[in-house]
């Protein structure tokens, strides 16, 4: 085994949470594929926990969609007062999955972006 695949393993046990658990799979073979440029250091990805605290304590004004950078639907929470506290309700249960996708288009982003610099 070379290092960028035990690298990569460790990478994906760590984050296992903040990842779609059907996209793992793919993001594994995309890492280990790229010719050790990636650094899985210098990707942050938002906490699906975090994400949901926010949504149950602030979720009526949209903190936890700021929170994953979507901000369209957190300034239509804010306005709206979460949806009369319908959306903000469903939000409880949306928002960890709707954070791993936000995570998921943050490492493809990232190594879409290191497979141009390397070609």
């Amino acid at each position: 085994m070379d290092y960028q695949y035990e690298e990569t393993n460790t990478f994906l046990n760590k984050y296992t949470d903040y990842i779609p658990f059907n996209s793992q799979d793919y993001i594994h073979e995309k890492l280990t594929k790229a010719k050790g440029e990636i650094n899985l250091n210098d990707i942050t990805f938002h906490n699906p926990n975090v994400a949901l605290l926010l949504s149950i304590f602030l979720g009526s004004i949209g903190f936890d969609r700021f929170y994953i950078k979507s901000y369209a639907i957190g300034i239509c929470k804010l306005l709206t007062g979460g949806g009369c506290g319908l959306w903000w309700f469903l939000d409880i249960f949306l928002i960890k999955n709707a954070t791993r996708q936000k995570n998921l288009f943050i490492i493809l982003d990232y190594i879409k972006a290191t497979e141009k610099k390397i070609n």
